[in-house]
């Protein structure tokens, strides 16, 4: 990590060990005092979730009389907080200097031409399938593709264009880094604030979560191991098995003053859905816990099951209406984005291991089970075009922004001939017995600029580079000082 943080910040992340877990009926007024957000989120009665064969999830003898209402779009002085010092007086422990966050903003004598040109020649030659988009002050300046979505050994060849859409895999971690912040943000929180009390009140969590926070959680440093295999780990029995274990990996890391040691672990992430619908939706979240504690009470195991399907379905459409009115709509990519294959113009992507490409690749997953962490299908030039208005704040607040890159939640950084780049990877293809699987990378470059890069292949050859390597080299050839 090269933009390293305060010893004042350090102190602070091991202070929040200290924290206990607040009473029921403080953590309740905790939960809806600040409630009222700017997002719009359809939260679904529960009489409209279905099981996968289409039954319905809710025990038939209690009824539901619709979607709660979470509060107004605050106005004026309810808004957004606008800067880092605002926040501060609020409560986080550090506030980062002018200038901090990179140069991310200040001009560069980048030949965007010549970056699309090396991309297509390296992608062209390691990569099944690819595509490219390069966003600049806003707008998209140079894209590319090439190769194929879909390979001989599945039928038929298909072309891989600026249109295909496919997984991307981890990006989706940092667009759940933006939801989850911002939800914070607007209820007056900031990044040190504990998880502990925007967890199911049900679930059996080990004492050792008190003192976990949004920041060591969404940076990796919780301390939490994944449970189950890929990817039933970001299921919510397994998320709850993971948390009844609780704290467990490395504790004191040694680099950077962390309680935990930085472990990358799915389930940091499937814990942040649940996470956001607390934030966004406390009310609803309440009534679950309420049915759920009025079926136990009445010894109806059913009834119990019943309701915790409905919860975990309750929390994956409201992660997804929120990310959509929070995230996508300002972003002005398509509002349709989904974790499947929601896109029936772009239905052929395959996934292949590069270095085996005769064997017939796979086909998308379904998601929905297992969002936060993984699983949305998009094009390159959204991945991008979600980015670009990141650093100009046209999504989330330019508070939320500068929240990620300093203390890396959503990101990695990285430093290049004196030059900070924020990145992101992804890919999938160590889970498959033949290695296939997907592989992409969104990096924030100086200069406001942007690149997503999306393959359909794993062990993709980049020249013995890796992604964000690739990417410098690139941006480093084209960039005269």
């Amino acid at each position: 990590m090269k933009v390293s943080l305060s010893s004042i910040l350090m102190a602070a992340l091991i202070s929040t060990n200290s924290v206990s877990v607040c009473s029921a009926q403080d953590r309740q007024v905790k939960l809806t005092e600040g409630s009222s957000t700017t997002s719009t989120v359809v939260i679904p009665s529960t009489t409209e979730l279905t099981s996968d064969d289409g039954n319905s999830i809710v025990d038939p003898g209690k009824t539901d009389d619709g979607p709660d209402s979470f509060g107004a779009e605050p106005t004026g002085e309810g808004g957004r907080v606008s800067t880092v010092g605002d926040l501060k007086e609020s409560g986080p422990r550090i506030d980062p200097k002018d200038g901090w966050a990179g140069d991310w903003n200040i001009d560069t004598n980048t030949d965007v031409d010549m970056m699309a040109g090396l991309f297509n020649l390296v992608l062209k030659q390691g990569s099944v399938g690819y595509s490219f988009s390069i966003f600049r002050n806003g707008s998209e300046v140079a894209s590319g593709a090439g190769g194929n979505a879909k390979l001989s050994s599945n039928g038929s060849l298909v072309a891989y264009t600026t249109q295909t859409r496919q997984e991307v895999a981890s990006l989706s971690k940092t667009i759940t880094a933006m939801a989850v912040l911002q939800a914070l943000e607007d209820v007056g929180l900031d990044p040190f604030e504990p998880i502990v009390d925007f967890l199911p009140i049900y679930w059996d969590i080990d004492e050792t979560i008190s003192s976990l926070t949004f920041v060591e959680l969404l940076s990796h440093h919780s301390g939490l191991l994944n449970v189950g295999s890929w990817p039933t780990e970001s299921e919510y029995g397994n998320i709850e098995a993971s948390l009844s274990i609780g704290r467990s990996f490395f504790e004191f890391g040694p680099e950077d003053g962390y309680a935990y040691q930085y472990n990358y672990q799915n389930v940091n992430y499937a814990v942040a859905r649940y996470l956001l619908a607390y934030l966004v939706a406390p009310e609803t979240m309440l009534e679950f816990e309420e049915d759920y504690d009025y079926y136990v009470d009445t010894e109806n195991p059913a009834g119990a099951t019943g309701t915790r399907d409905a919860h975990e379905a309750c929390v994956q459409a409201i992660y997804m209406s929120y990310v959509r009115d929070v995230i996508l709509v300002p972003s002005g990519v398509n509002t349709s984005i989904d974790v499947f294959d929601w896109d029936s113009t772009s239905p052929n992507v395959r996934y292949y291991n590069f270095l085996a490409q005769s064997i017939a690749g796979l086909a998308n997953d379904d998601n929905t089970l297992t969002t936060g962490p993984r699983g949305f299908v998009m094009q390159a030039k959204e991945t991008a075009q979600v980015m670009a208005r990141l650093e100009t704040g046209d999504n989330v607040s330019t508070n939320v922004r500068d929240w990620m890159k300093l203390l890396l939640m959503g990101f990695l950084d990285d430093e290049d001939a004196g030059r900070v780049f924020y990145y992101k990877t992804g890919g999938n293809g160590v889970v498959d017995y033949y290695g296939r699987g997907c592989s992409a990378v969104l990096v924030l470059c100086p200069g406001n600029i942007q690149v997503a890069i999306h393959t359909n292949s794993s062990s993709n050859y980049l020249g013995g580079a890796s992604w964000i390597e690739m990417v410098e080299d690139v941006y480093d050839a084209a960039t005269i000082d």
